[in-house]
């Protein structure tokens, strides 16, 4: 009986918080898998959008706007006309 007191009192001391922050970590970041999926799907579109109009054109179109695609974030990509390089601002390694 004594053994399972002193584990009582111990065992929530060693592992409550750092357990939790983890916790806390894998959600957040679980939670941002979706939106993060649907901006590598935006940059798939823009990208293969880009090519075609580069190739119809000859030239990169001097906006997004000119594309007329349907994003699912619209205002989320910065977008280099001359090189025709487009990211997004909250995921910019993609």
């Amino acid at each position: 009986m004594r053994y399972f007191l002193i584990f009582l009192v111990l065992f929530p001391a060693c592992s409550s918080q750092p357990a939790r922050e983890a916790g806390k970590a894998y959600t957040r970041k679980v939670l941002k898998l979706p939106e993060r999926v649907k901006v590598i799907d935006d940059l798939r579109i823009i990208r293969n959008s880009l090519e075609l109009y580069r190739a119809e054109h000859g030239r990169y179109p001097s906006s997004l706007d000119e594309l007329n695609l349907r994003l699912n974030y619209p205002g989320e990509y910065e977008y280099d006309k001359n090189t025709g390089k487009v990211k997004s601002k909250h995921y910019p390694s993609l």
